[in-house]
């Protein structure tokens, strides 16, 4: 098993544990750990109790993809609420070929259960993927696809209307609006609303990006050094953190030969 995530408050981590099943191939279960004290001797001590969480019968071969079955899954972020996000996803290796879907668990029954419940696809995608949540929770990630007009992966904000219970989800926009293609990904979201990640330009190549969910026609780069750069991560003093690379040459197509990568951390207002 493997921990992914864990909550402001540090009381519920999340991940997945895979086996490998008699056929060859493997299954992966998505987790969730909840904290616990247990008294020894008058002391406490910390432990956590681990959870499977549900997959809403969408793990059954057919059941969202035709002849595919959804048999790896995991929760990728998880707030103070108690909500996670995360995906079902099946990968393979012959074809090079992926499947999946974006789910969101709500804690039930004092958050000791867990309700599953699927995020919505964006018009024109075939595939979404949620990777992070705020204690507001709002959800950010990537839809992506090959069959509509938009080619590629493109930033996503889902929010919830807390009244019905259901979410909706918009694809924000990239710092080069006139591509129809591209590999752009929201990768992490603070309570401001603040969100990070990266967009690549008309060569494919990643820059260090930044949007906000009250301004879904915001994009902004964040001016990490670099020849490209991402950002992975940001808190509620606006500090963004991620990695850049400098081109060291070219291969015999002109493209260009990165360097290693190196941290980064940038402050914006």
């Amino acid at each position: 098993s493997i921990a992914i995530g864990i909550n402001h408050s540090g009381t519920l981590i999340v991940g997945n544990s895979g086996r490998a099943m008699p056929d060859g191939t493997t299954r992966v279960t998505p987790l969730a750990w909840i904290s616990k004290v247990i008294w020894n001797n008058g002391r406490p001590t910390l432990s956590w109790e681990m959870h499977a969480l549900p997959t809403g019968g969408w793990e059954k071969a057919g059941a969202v993809f035709d002849g595919i079955a959804l048999d790896e899954w995991g929760g990728w972020g998880v707030n103070d609420l108690g909500q996670i996000a995360g995906e079902g996803w099946h990968y393979d290796p012959v074809l090079d070929e992926w499947w999946e879907i974006g789910v969101v668990w709500t804690p039930i029954r004092d958050g000791k259960e867990w309700r599953v419940q699927r995020l919505p696809m964006a018009a024109g995608f075939d595939y979404n993927e949620p990777l992070t949540i705020n204690d507001l929770g709002e959800i950010v990630g990537d839809v992506w696809g090959w069959t509509g007009d938009l080619q590629g992966a493109f930033p996503a904000l889902w929010k919830q209307n807390p009244r019905k219970k259901t979410w909706s989800v918009n694809v924000l926009p990239t710092t080069s609006p006139d591509l129809d293609y591209g590999w752009s990904i929201a990768w992490g979201i603070n309570d401001l609303g603040d969100i990070v990640g990266y967009c690549s330009d008309e060569n494919w190549i990643g820059h260090a990006t930044r949007w906000n969910s009250h301004d879904l026609s915001f994009a902004k780069s964040l001016g990490f050094p670099g020849d490209t750069s991402a950002a992975y991560g940001v808190n509620n003093l606006r500090i963004a953190v991620g990695g850049y690379q400098n081109t060291v040459s070219y291969d015999e197509n002109g493209n260009p030969v990165f360097g290693p990568e190196q941290a980064v951390a940038v402050r914006f207002r």
